[in-house]
């Protein structure tokens, strides 16, 4: 359980985002940047709002991450924000670039498992800076759009 811990970490960030605008406001600015049609063009976003949330991804990137958001209301109203990539592809990574070499290990194709291995790494490591890329874009569009929001990063 540790490595999935470990796992877990490298590929899910999370956030509270205390505005100082309206939550009405904010989900009206995430809906308005969102593809709602096949033909609307200079979106950001392409996903859902609700009532009380979100759940969007990047408009235009195969590898965007989901980011899913819902105000909470204890003291006061805020943002719990989630960047995260879905567990099926990261186990469809890890399954496609540990198990086949693993395979190829026991039927004594050397050259072919070292192939596998790098290029493992290599979209593993692409991954992880396409997350970090997408959470700095994101956090960046939401202190445009309220420059006194308070963003806390929460570790787990």
């Amino acid at each position: 359980m540790k490595w999935l811990k470990i796992n877990r970490m490298n590929f899910k960030s999370k956030y509270n985002i205390k505005f100082s605008k309206p939550k009405e406001l904010v989900l009206n600015y995430i809906n308005e940047n969102s593809c709602k049609s096949l033909f609307d063009f200079n979106k950001k976003y392409i996903g859902l709002t609700f009532n009380n949330g979100f759940d969007i991804k990047f408009f235009g990137s195969k590898n965007s991450p989901t980011i899913k958001g819902n105000f909470v209301t204890r003291e006061e109203e805020y943002l719990l924000l989630t960047i995260s990539y879905i567990y099926v592809d990261v186990m469809a990574y890890i399954f496609i670039f540990t198990f086949l070499p693993l395979y190829m290990l026991f039927t004594k194709e050397y050259a072919v498992m070292f192939i596998f291995v790098g290029v493992g790494s290599l979209f593993t490591v692409i991954k992880y800076f396409i997350l970090n890329e997408s959470k700095r874009r994101f956090l960046k569009s939401l202190r445009n759009f309220d420059k006194l929001c308070v963003i806390t990063e929460i570790k787990d």
